[in-house]
């Protein structure tokens, strides 16, 4: 390392599938110019905050700039800022933009930004249109595959589900990146590419048009949120079409994700969520027919409840089982609240603050009676014990518990 100044993300080998390398490229937006002016830099991500005194940085003085998804993320550039006083921190990314740490006890040369990466090291406001990914060849070797990141939008369309965080809201910010900046490293054909199209949900614009642009490679998986609505319902059959036909990347190299979250009726008007369960199965089925994987997140830790919802959702469970879609992965959550939401603010004297590692920033979870706790139960098990290879987030530990193992 020849300069002073580190632009750093973090990489980790998938914790089910040591041939898969998870890749955190927050700062390939402006991967280039800071080409020029620094070096790029991968760190491990430890979720043990034992095993975070490992990590050592290849200068001592200078400036880094961190790419920060996840909490441990955070708190590992915590302890280098005490390790490496002489060293400037500056970071920003998802976990910083979801919080609020005002009131946080930090050290003197750590500094969290909620800017977007070209605001904060180019100082412009424009987006840059030089994006570009160096994998880190250390990782690389024995692996069959690697997941990274193309930031599209931090801004939602839709707009309107209640617990969403708040950075979410504000429709005049976010990245409007176009896929023609996608630029993808063939030096490895034989590695296979998972690229998660980051946006809250893909517009029924992007699908139409933009969709059938990205490239067709049998090296590469699209991975994105879709919508259980009816204007991407109305598009998808002929999208999935045009795409068998060759008009971009093949069915079978897409993998959806569609947010479930707790599938009765009231709970699904409540959230303000605006699918539909019918909607979802159709999905499902056109994702089976097609051999698109599917993901389906889920969301328990609500304190409205009733028998109705958790039977509901129980029999949507089993519709989901009956559709038999081999390549179904489900995620469930525990509700967090965040601040400067609907839900934050309907929900006042019903919350507990939520600690994750040392940071607290304003997150909190849902005070639950004991009948409210036995129904939330109930979904958890039924989901657990369904065939949808069901996967538990703890995001205080960032783990994940596979229970079908």
């Amino acid at each position: 390392m020849g300069k002073d100044i580190l632009f750093l993300q973090f990489a980790q080998e998938d914790s089910h599938d040591n041939t898969l390398l998870n890749l955190n490229n927050g700062l390939s937006n402006v991967y280039n110019e800071c080409k020029k002016i620094g070096d790029f830099y991968w760190a491990t991500q430890f979720n043990n905050q034992s095993e975070m005194g490992k990590n050592e940085l290849p200068i001592k003085k200078g400036k880094v700039y961190v790419s920060a998804f996840y909490y441990p993320h955070l708190l590992q550039t915590y302890y280098w800022a005490q390790k490496y006083p002489d060293i400037e921190f500056n970071v920003g990314g998802p976990v910083i933009r979801s919080g609020n740490y005002s009131g946080q006890d930090l050290p003197v040369n750590l500094n969290l930004t909620n800017k977007n990466a070209e605001e904060v090291i180019l100082n412009k406001n424009t987006l840059s249109k030089t994006w570009g990914i160096e994998y880190p060849k250390e990782y690389i070797k024995g692996k069959k595959a690697v997941r990274f990141t193309y930031h599209l939008d931090h801004r939602c369309y839709w707009n309107k589900c209640i617990f969403c965080e708040g950075y979410t809201k504000d429709l005049n910010k976010g990245l409007n990146n176009s896929i023609d900046n996608l630029k993808i490293n063939d030096n490895y054909s034989n590695l296979k590419k998972i690229i998660r199209l980051n946006i809250p949900s893909i517009t029924p614009k992007f699908l139409k048009y933009e969709l059938p642009r990205l490239l067709r490679r049998k090296d590469i998986v699209y991975d994105f949120f879709l919508r259980a609505s009816k204007e991407i319902i109305d598009l998808l059959p002929e999208v999935l079409k045009n795409l068998e036909e060759g008009n971009g990347p093949h069915p079978s190299q897409l993998r959806f994700v569609v947010g479930v979250e707790f599938p009765s009726y009231k709970m699904l008007q409540y959230m303000k969520k605006g699918i539909e369960k019918d909607i979802i199965l159709r999905i499902i089925e056109l994702a089976k027919d097609y051999h698109i994987s599917l993901g389906l997140p889920f969301i328990y830790g609500w304190n409205n409840l009733s028998q109705t919802d958790v039977d509901e959702a129980v029999e949507f469970l089993h519709n989901v089982e009956k559709i038999g879609h081999p390549n179904t992965e489900s995620v469930l959550f525990k509700l967090e609240v965040y601040p400067n939401t609907s839900l934050f603010s309907s929900l006042k004297g019903c919350l507990e603050p939520l600690k994750k590692y040392i940071f607290d920033n304003g997150e909190h979870r849902v005070v639950l009676n004991a009948e409210q706790y036995l129904l939330n139960e109930e979904f958890k098990n039924a989901l657990i014990n369904s065939r949808l290879n069901t996967v538990l987030y703890d995001s205080t530990k960032l783990g994940y518990i596979y229970t079908n193992d």
